[in-house]
Order: C-alpha cells, then sequence, then structure tokens
C-alpha cells in the first residue's frame, strides 16, 4: 500500500512537472499567421495623442492594422487599448 501512495505520489509531480515546463516553453511566443520567423523589436515611448491604431498605422507596413494592434497589446502584455504618456512600448519591425 505504501509503494503504491509513493508511485502516485511520484506520478503526479512528474505530471506537473512536465505541464509547467510545457507552459513556460511557450512564454512569450505569439500565435499567429505570419511565418515562424524571428521578430526583431524595437522600443518607443508613447507621447500625447498617440494611440495603439495611430502607432500601429505609422508601424504596421502590410499587416491588418486590427493584427497589428493584437501583436502590439500581446507582446506588451496589455490587457487593455489604454496607453499612457511616457509608457515603453516594443513594436515588432516588419
Amino acid at each position: 500500500m505504501k509503494k503504491l501512495i509513493i508511485s502516485i505520489i511520484v506520478l503526479s509531480i512528474l505530471i506537473v512537472s512536465i505541464g509547467i515546463a510545457s507552459s513556460l516553453e511557450n512564454k512569450g511566443t505569439i500565435s499567429s499567421n505570419y511565418s515562424k520567423t524571428t521578430i526583431q523589436y524595437f522600443n518607443i515611448t508613447v507621447t500625447e495623442g498617440d494611440t495603439l491604431w495611430s502607432i500601429s498605422e505609422k508601424y504596421r507596413g502590410d499587416i491588418e492594422q486590427e493584427n497589428f494592434i493584437n501583436m502590439i497589446k500581446q507582446i506588451n502584455n496589455l490587457h487593455h487599448n489604454v496607453i499612457r504618456v511616457g509608457q515603453n512600448l516594443k513594436i515588432p519591425e516588419l
């Protein structure tokens, strides 16, 4: 009985460890329809009048504006469309 309990505990720890390792491996990746190439970033500082929309218009290239805004939000861990003057944002170079 004691061996069974130890086996269950060890198996549980192994499963949890694999789950944690898997989630850490995927952290920081961007899931998109774009090719799986290395994306370079540059930093900008938000100035008076900047919005995610205006920033994406300036830097988005050929990507649809809403998709580029979502990339900026994901890269910068933004949960809303609100940005503040003086805030630093990572912008993908495309």
